[in-house]
């Protein structure tokens, strides 16, 4: 199964219990824990999106994405935000990003994406500023200067 299909079969699952503008519950929802086919699909998916348009993510991947808060926002898109891991050194950045999927065609229309924090300092994976990060998200959110948007 490609990355494509498996984001798009993970959004009709998350979609087909969520009606549009309603919060999709992270602690109950399997496909969300950072291990599931889903999140292992978006640590591929967003470095190649990336990688498309900054030459510094030529060499850099993902090594975990951690899923805060998701909500459906419309037919076909699902908004979500959290913490993800950078495999080069381990570092700890939050990401904000919408999927639009075909869930007829398992094609991944669209998907916006902003990670890393230009005024973060350096947070190691697995610390209380990684966890207390995260926690803050949904204060801080919309008052982080994105390093990366696409």
């Amino acid at each position: 199964m490609s990355i494509e299909q498996v984001l798009t079969q993970g959004f009709v699952e998350l979609a087909s219990s969520t009606a549009i503008g309603e919060s999709i519950s992270i602690g109950s929802e399997p496909l969300l824990h950072p291990s599931s086919d889903f999140c292992s699909a978006l640590e591929l998916y967003f470095p190649a999106l990336l990688r498309a348009r900054f030459d510094d993510w030529s060499s850099e991947s993902l090594d975990g994405v951690f899923i805060r808060s998701a909500r459906r926002v419309g037919d076909g898109r699902i908004a979500f935000d959290g913490t993800a891991i950078l495999i080069s050194d381990q570092s700890v950045v939050p990401f904000k990003s919408e999927l639009v999927a075909d869930p007829a065609t398992s094609v991944v229309i669209g998907c916006s994406l902003s990670i890393g924090d230009i005024n973060q300092p350096r947070i190691e994976c697995n610390t209380k500023e990684a966890q207390r990060l995260f926690s803050s998200l949904s204060t801080c959110l919309e008052k982080i200067h994105w390093k990366y948007v696409v």
